[in-house]
This record gives structure tokens, sequence and C-alpha cells, in this order.
């Protein structure tokens, strides 16, 4: 984690960020990326927020990435999803 985070860009609450999905969780047809927002900051976790609603796992940083662009997209906290059924 250590090593992640001098390489990776520090991401505060509120930044949007895109997850990347593990092929175990998802389908042939399904996108590899969520776009999401980061809702809540657990020491080295992050619990992200979607348009489908709220990831249930906490995630390291090293598993999504940060947005600099700006791109519109509605994000819900509710209700509290596995990564497979948001996908």
């Amino acid at each position: 984690m250590t090593r992640a985070n001098k390489y990776l860009e520090p991401v505060q609450v509120g930044d949007k960020v895109a997850f990347l999905v593990s092929e175990f969780d998802r389908g042939i047809s399904d996108p590899p990326l969520i776009l999401c927002k980061v809702y809540k900051i657990d020491g080295d976790n992050f619990q992200l927020a979607c348009e489908g609603g709220l990831i249930k796992d906490k995630v390291p940083r090293n598993s999504f990435q940060f947005i600099s662009q700006d791109v519109d997209f509605k994000v819900v906290a509710e209700p509290v999803l596995a990564v497979r059924t948001l996908v």
C-alpha cells in the first residue's frame, strides 16, 4: 500500500473515479469500468458510490483510477449492492 500511495494520485471524498471490475465479476458484454465517486474513506480502503448504488465492499486505492476530466453522472448511496449486481 505504501508503494501504491507513492505512484497513485491522492483522492478525497466526492472525487470521480473509474472502478476496474475484475473479469470474475463481469460477463463478456459487461463494461470493464464503472464510473463512481468516493463516498467514504476508511484508512487505506475506500467506499465507492455509483449510479446503481453503493458498492458493498471497501476497495483499496489501486483498484480504481482518478478521473481528472469533468464528467457528469448521477450517484446514489442506496441500495448497498455487490459489484456483480451493479455490473
